[in-house]
């Protein structure tokens, strides 16, 4: 007797196992989905005549602080001077800069200052911050301020 009700127990949570990993999964239980990846892009520029080979675009999140960088230059009429980036981030809030080493520890930030063509009535270095969704881009993130 008492090994059939345990039997009969041990099929019941079987049971209740399979329903539960089979039911559908909604978008809070999918982290794939919650924390799904979205693309930063814009141009990249340089006070000269040429974008250094070696220039990097990061983007940091604002909570974390991790990095996201990418060293691969695009090339695209679609940008401003021809090249431009790419990074796929984890949907969130990003500062975005570029920096090379042909000026070590210098970072030129997607800011207030690029908004507003850098002209002589932008007085705001201050970096923008760029709201990243899942699965969505975010174009025209130009981190052009190199005049700090």
């Amino acid at each position: 007797m008492l090994k059939t009700i345990v039997a009969i127990i041990i099929v019941i949570m079987i049971i209740g196992l399979i329903r539960w990993f089979n039911q559908p999964k909604t978008m809070s239980e999918t982290p794939e989905q919650e924390f799904g990846l979205g693309t930063i892009e814009g141009s990249l520029s340089y006070p000269s005549e040429f974008i250094p080979f070696d220039m990097e675009v990061c983007a940091q999140n604002v909570s974390t602080r991790e990095l996201y960088c990418t060293s691969e230059h695009i090339k695209n009429s679609k940008y401003t001077y021809g090249v431009g980036y790419k990074i796929e981030v984890p949907a969130g809030d990003y500062y975005v800069y570029a920096s090379t080493q042909m000026v070590p520890g210098y970072k030129a930030y997607y800011s207030e200052s690029v908004t507003c063509s850098q002209g002589s009535g932008c007085f705001s270095h201050d970096p923008i911050r760029v709201k990243v969704s899942s699965g969505k881009t975010v174009s025209g993130v130009d981190p052009q301020d190199w005049y700090k």
